[in-house]
C-alpha cells in the first residue's frame, strides 16, 4: 500500500492535532473538512492528514462513510505502509506484552490502544488466550 501525496485530509480550524500527537488514533467526522473533494477519496485510501494550518500530521486511512473516517497509521510521513510495516508493529506489540505479562493470556493487539509508538495498529484486534478459554479461565 502506497500513500498518495495528492490525497490530503484536513482538520477543521477548531480541531487540534494535540490529541493525535499524544496517541489518540482516530479523528471524528466533525473534526475534518469533508468537502466535495475529500469525499471523493476512495474508501480505504492512505492519505496525509494536515492540520488546519496545512502542517502535515501523519499518514492515515480514510473511510468517508464512517463517523470516524480517519484512523492514524503513522506519524512518520516517510513510513512505507507494507507487510513488513505490519509485521514490525505486531512484533513490537508482542515484545511489549511479554514484558508486561507473565502468562500469554492477553489481547495481543487491540484497536483502541495500539497507536502508541510501540505498535500503532489501529482497527486490528488479535487475541492470545493460549489453551485457556475466555479471560484465562478453564
Amino acid at each position: 500500500m502506497e500513500k498518495n501525496k495528492n490525497l490530503i485530509i484536513r482538520l477543521t480550524p477548531k480541531s487540534s492535532q494535540d490529541r493525535i500527537l499524544r496517541g489518540i488514533p482516530w479523528v471524528y467526522d466533525n473534526e475534518l473538512v469533508l468537502d466535495r473533494i475529500t469525499k471523493t477519496i476512495p474508501l480505504g485510501s492512505i492519505a496525509i492528514l494536515q492540520s488546519a494550518e496545512r502542517k502535515q500530521v501523519g499518514l492515515v486511512t480514510f473511510n468517508p462513510i464512517s463517523k470516524i473516517p480517519v484512523r492514524i497509521l503513522d506519524l512518520n510521513l516517510e513510513a512505507k505502509i507494507s507487510l513488513s510495516w505490519i509485521t514490525d508493529k505486531i512484533s513490537r506489540a508482542i515484545t511489549m506484552r511479554d514484558r508486561l505479562y507473565e502468562q500469554p493470556y492477553y489481547r495481543l493487539v487491540h484497536a483502541e490502544v495500539m497507536n502508541f509508538p510501540v505498535s500503532s495498529l489501529t482497527g486490528l484486534g488479535i487475541l492470545s488466550l493460549s489453551n485457556r478459554t475466555r479471560f484465562g479461565q478453564k
